[in-house]
């Protein structure tokens, strides 16, 4: 007979991973932000880096629909104590700010983000069943999205895609996630 997780007898079937649970896992990408150089001016700084990413990762684990938002539910104090203890957030700035902040850190230093979480399931054997049988080096099956993330007939850089259709050309910045 099974029984009811709100049931006296309930004992659950899953198994806790110590190197995949919340806390774990939040600390080592806190560890990895923190790490994260900081190029603006500290002097003049109201916001620590850290936090910004930290809040932004918050942001997308509670599934805000926008940073707007996230600070409103903030604002009212809902979450708030969630931010703090879960996030280790001091405090976040207005979503004018947030974008100052972010777009200055390169790419780059979230790949480490990336690789300890990686790590980390491997270690803990959860990739395994992700692993293709037809490749004897231990490829994964990874699921990959192509976005559009910023697309312009103004504001444009070197590195933009261009399509012309007649005499209009649109800039465009590409991602695989």
């Amino acid at each position: 007979m099974k029984l009811h997780p709100r049931e006296e007898n309930y004992q659950h079937q899953f198994k806790v991973k110590k190197n995949l649970n919340f806390t774990h896992l939040i600390k080592g990408i806190s560890k990895q932000f923190q790490s994260t150089p900081d190029n603006r001016r500290q002097s003049h700084c109201l916001y620590k880096q850290h936090d910004v990413m930290m809040g932004a990762l918050s942001c997308m684990f509670f599934q805000e629909p926008s940073w707007l938002q996230f600070q409103k539910h903030l604002d009212e104090g809902l979450g708030d104590n969630n931010l703090r203890q879960l996030f280790n957030v001091a405090e976040l700035p207005k979503e004018s700010q947030v974008r100052d902040i972010l777009d200055d850190v390169d790419s780059e230093y979230y790949r480490p983000v990336f690789n300890m979480l990686f790590e980390q399931a491997r270690k803990d054997k959860q990739l395994e069943q992700f692993r293709t049988p037809l490749i004897p080096s231990g490829a994964f099956y990874v699921a990959i999205d192509g976005s559009l993330y910023h697309s312009s007939k103004k504001v444009h850089c070197e590195c933009c895609l261009r399509k012309v259709r007649g005499d209009v050309t649109t800039y465009q910045h590409q991602v695989l996630q």
